[in-house]
């Protein structure tokens, strides 16, 4: 019938899509069996109304199942009906599976080792054992399945040809260099700790660095409370991954203004220029990576006579 597919939309508000679909066409319909009831219901309404379907014109149409005939025909000589499920719209885009997020995850490896490492803890852990037992199955699953953590000597070793690490490291030779390179290192304070402040877009963020165990606060907030993805965690030990030791030192920090995004990297330069006053040999590859440059890009402001930025609007005659 010409207008089956405009039915098809309204027959989404029924649970019974063959009364429905019954009403509309009248007597010209033939249900068969129990496709006219509820079990090839949710066949029939997941036929998409952007797409007619290819009936002749002027036949009677019956609807078995997924299948469909035109009258007169028997019911037992089943035909494949040729385009069931329509291709879809132009524009339309597939949500990715499960297996594809995966493939396309850049943190996979690490979840794998550190569910490896969970399950091992899983099976050797009991009910009687002390804190510091359990510390110690802790630390022996992190040896047997976390990848140890690459030393400072072996990162100095990939940029021994780099002339601007070269260039950079020489300046400790001479007692005038190493003072005005001493002039852009923090201080430690009575307490040891390095303060340091670092700005990004419109936010600031000061930190304390001190010799710890790898604890990092955020506005009285666990990081991992703080920063909900992964990669801004990335980015507040960026600078201290590179150490070697990122486990070694507490971070305290107060961050303002701006997004999550804008404080992560805040707090990676003040924590990149705190780092210097504990190993000033640090510099050399900071600078390199540009770790302690600080990024003064900012959203353009909307002018007045635009619709944005540099968005102009179209120019008319009259």
């Amino acid at each position: 019938p010409p207008y089956l597919c405009h039915t098809l939309s309204f027959m989404r508000s029924f649970r019974s899509g063959a009364a429905a679909l019954a009403a509309a066409l009248g007597s010209r319909s033939h249900f068969v069996g129990r496709a006219a009831t509820t079990v090839r219901f949710g066949a029939i309404c997941n036929l998409q109304p952007w797409k007619p379907l290819p009936c002749p014109v002027g036949s009677t149409t019956r609807i078995v199942g997924c299948r469909a005939f035109t009258s007169p025909v028997d019911v037992h000589e089943e035909k494949e009906f040729p385009d069931l499920q329509p291709d879809p719209p132009e524009g339309y885009v597939r949500s990715p599976t499960i297996e594809e997020d995966m493939q396309g995850d850049p943190y996979a490896p690490y979840k794998a080792d550190m569910d490896r490492a969970k399950a091992f803890i899983r099976e050797q852990i009991k009910p009687n054992m002390t804190s510091d037992e359990k510390m110690a199955l802790a630390e022996e699953a992190f040896q047997k399945y976390i990848p140890p953590m690459r030393s400072f000597e072996a990162i100095m070793h990939d940029f021994a040809n780099d002339q601007e690490v070269v260039k950079e490291s020489q300046k400790w030779t001479t007692d005038i260099s190493k003072e005005r390179a001493m002039k852009r290192i923090p201080v430690l304070d009575e307490l040891g700790r390095a303060h340091a402040v670092g700005k990004r877009k419109e936010a600031t963020a000061r930190i304390w660095v001190a010799k710890g165990t790898g604890k990092v606060i955020v506005n009285k907030m666990l990081m991992i409370d703080y920063f909900d993805r992964p990669t801004l965690r990335d980015e507040v030990f960026r600078p201290f991954q590179l150490t070697g030791k990122p486990c070694s030192f507490d971070i305290w920090a107060l961050v303002e203004g701006g997004g999550k995004s804008a404080q992560a990297q805040a707090i990676k330069l003040a924590g990149a220029r705190a780092l210097q006053a504990f190993d000033p040999s640090y510099r050399a590859v900071f600078k390199r990576l540009k770790l302690l440059t600080q990024d003064d890009r900012k959203v353009e402001r909307k002018k007045p006579g635009q619709p944005k930025a540099r968005k102009k609007f179209q120019w008319v005659k009259r």
